[in-house]
């Protein structure tokens, strides 16, 4: 029994550490469908501490009710990108966060918690302004932080470790406990070098949310007027047998 769930265990976590560098360097180019994910783990997650013993589920059901809302909550924020952003950023900066006040032994102050959890609701609401930007930082931040605690963690303690406990965030809470500086330290380095590579690699061009003219890679147009007819022309083209090109939606 043991050994199945150490596979299943060592799945999950590669599984997670992948996703967690499509995040960290590919988060803006691929926006559309990964910043939902962030907000997908958050509503689980709270659902899981908050409600979950309330509900008084078996296995069969308990499977259905979080792969539906999980199924249900990632379509809603596929459409809703601005809000998914938030989360995204919301966790990206909550993630390094605790690591940063377990590196520092700040955990026991009183007000440390209330202090994140502002500046967490601060950043993802700067995601949300600052769209480019603040998706490409909150990606690489979030990405970073998973990617470098499970393969660090995998690394040094192994899958097995977490077998030997009821509850797997025990030894995960004390190896962060542990290895903070280590793991708080790679993170930011990770972070910093996949916001380098967004920036300047991979989301020169957006391909999945549309919005821009510099990620859609469209030629400037300009508006003419003739008569009760409005169309768009080329930049550089006087519009003498201009071909109508319809309405321009820059979008948001």
């Amino acid at each position: 029994m043991n050994m199945d769930l150490s596979l299943i265990l060592m799945i999950g976590g590669i599984a997670a550490a992948v996703v967690a560098l499509v995040f960290c360097f590919f988060g803006y180019r691929f926006s559309r469908l990964l910043l939902p994910i962030c907000g997908v783990l958050l509503f689980e997650g709270g659902q899981y501490i908050l409600i979950y013993d309330m509900l008084e589920l078996n296995e069969l059901s308990t499977w259905f009710f979080f792969c539906g809302s999980c199924v249900a909550i990632y379509i809603l924020l596929f459409f809703f990108k601005r809000i998914a952003g938030f989360f995204t950023g919301l966790m990206g900066s909550a993630l390094f966060l605790l690591y940063a006040v377990y590196a520092l032994d700040l955990h026991g102050i009183v007000y440390v918690y209330p202090a994140c959890f502002t500046i967490c609701v601060v950043v993802g609401l700067l995601t949300v302004v600052y769209k480019r930007v603040g998706v490409i930082v909150s990606t690489s931040l979030f990405g970073a932080c998973v990617a470098v605690y499970i393969g660090l963690y995998l690394q040094f303690e192994g899958i097995h470790s977490l077998t030997m406990y009821d509850n797997v965030l025990l030894p995960l809470e004390q190896y962060l406990s542990a290895n903070a500086y280590l793991i708080a330290g790679v993170s930011l380095g990770l972070a910093a070098i996949g916001i380098l590579v967004q920036l300047f690699v991979t989301a020169r061009r957006q391909v999945l949310s549309g919005g821009h003219d510099e990620d859609k890679g469209r030629v400037p147009r300009k508006r003419k007027k003739t008569g009760n007819t409005e169309y768009f022309v080329e930049s550089g083209d006087t519009g003498t047998g201009g071909k109508t090109l319809g309405y321009w939606d820059d979008g948001v």
